[in-house]
């Protein structure tokens, strides 16, 4: 089996789920600070929705990714364990392939709500979104588990 060092894929999906939450965060501040797109014509402001729809999709991996990180900075044992172990390079980049698909639709949606035509519907387009978008975030934590959480020895 063609494998590579749990470290190393460990930091690169580090690196993909912060940069796509970084771009995901400059979309939704922007949309939602500077000529709120989802304020309606009767003055609601719906932006508190868009942030409880984004934040649930990125913060509890992004929570899970860094805490094993920081982990293995300041523990030894734990970055030792880190690179001896080994993880198969097809899971690794089906992880880095299947977490890419999902960041990019959580980015391309706050994209697209404001074209919906007004903010009730952007908003309901996201909240919506949530159908599909929960069992794909499921399955993509389910293999990031591989990764970032300890094995049973």
């Amino acid at each position: 089996m063609d494998t590579k060092p749990l470290l190393d894929c460990q930091r690169a999906l580090a690196l993909l789920w912060m940069g796509f939450f970084a771009a995901i965060l400059i979309v939704v501040i922007a949309q939602t600070s500077f000529g709120n797109v989802f304020m309606t014509a009767k003055g609601e402001d719906l932006q508190k929705s868009v942030w409880q729809w984004m934040l649930p999709a990125t913060t509890p991996t992004l929570i899970l990714v860094m805490g094993v990180l920081v982990n293995c900075e300041l523990v030894a044992a734990a970055r030792q364990e880190a690179q001896r172990r080994r993880v198969s390079k097809f899971f690794f980049h089906l992880t880095l392939g299947a977490s890419a698909f999902y960041l990019a639709i959580v980015l391309l949606l706050p994209i697209g709500a404001p074209h919906k035509g007004n903010a009730a519907e952007a908003v309901d387009m996201l909240l919506q979104s949530n159908v599909y978008m929960t069992p794909i975030q499921g399955l993509i934590s389910a293999a990031l588990g591989v990764f970032f959480l300890s094995p049973k020895e």
